[in-house]
């Protein structure tokens, strides 16, 4: 009798243990795909395009500034929400540690009114591309479409071992009167990295209806 119970429970804790793995998977599937929040950018009033990308939630707008110039969209940047103060002021004050640099993405939409920013970029083969300096390298590039717009992803550095390598992605409108540029800080950071890689694979361009849009 005993030996005929046994195989049963057996199977009745295999399959609560199945059924407790899978809601735990399940949920952590829901929490990552709930952790990011969506980025809308200012619309052009003139033609009605704008970008939109996710942003974890784990990132904030730390500024965004559209004043600049008559051509500037966007300004904004981004960067990991603060750590707790408490952590904070003991890493300082009792380990006597100093502050990380803090990793922070930068967002920069500006149109051809914009003579200074405009300037930075160049155009090969229709693709939109920054111009580099002379002690920067091109490491990596890539060109693709977003929504019908030529792009173009590229990793540069140089040659000092004090800087690291930064990625940008530069994105324009079919009538290059529009251009918008993401690239990553100054510091280096896993997190930032994986961020960087994030709204770069989330990033759309779109073009809504003028009438309906506003400035931020």
């Amino acid at each position: 009798m005993n030996s005929n119970k046994r195989p049963r429970w057996k199977l009745i804790a295999t399959l609560f243990v199945g059924v407790v793995a899978g809601t735990v998977a399940l949920c952590l599937l829901i929490g990552k795909a709930q952790g990011r929040k969506e980025f809308v950018g200012n619309v052009d009033p003139t033609s009605g395009y704008r970008c939109r990308f996710t942003l974890a939630s784990s990132w904030r707008v730390s500024a965004r500034d559209i004043d600049i110039s008559p051509g500037v969209l966007d300004n904004a940047v981004f960067k990991p929400v603060p750590q707790n103060p408490i952590k904070a002021w003991m890493d300082r004050v009792l380990l006597h540690r100093e502050a990380a640099r803090q990793p922070m993405i930068g967002l920069t939409t500006v149109t051809s009114k914009d003579a200074e920013n405009y300037s930075a970029i160049q155009f090969e083969a229709g693709y939109p591309e920054m111009k580099l300096g002379r002690p920067q390298r091109i490491l990596k590039q890539r060109r693709l479409w977003i929504d019908s717009c030529p792009a173009t992803v590229v990793t540069f550095g140089s040659a000092s071992p004090r800087f690291h390598p930064h990625t940008v992605l530069t994105v324009s409108v079919p009538d290059r009167s529009i251009i918008f540029s993401v690239m990553d800080g100054i510091a280096q950071s896993d997190d930032m990295n994986r961020e960087m890689q994030a709204i770069l694979s989330s990033f759309h361009i779109e073009r809504v209806a003028v009438q309906a849009s506003s400035k931020r």
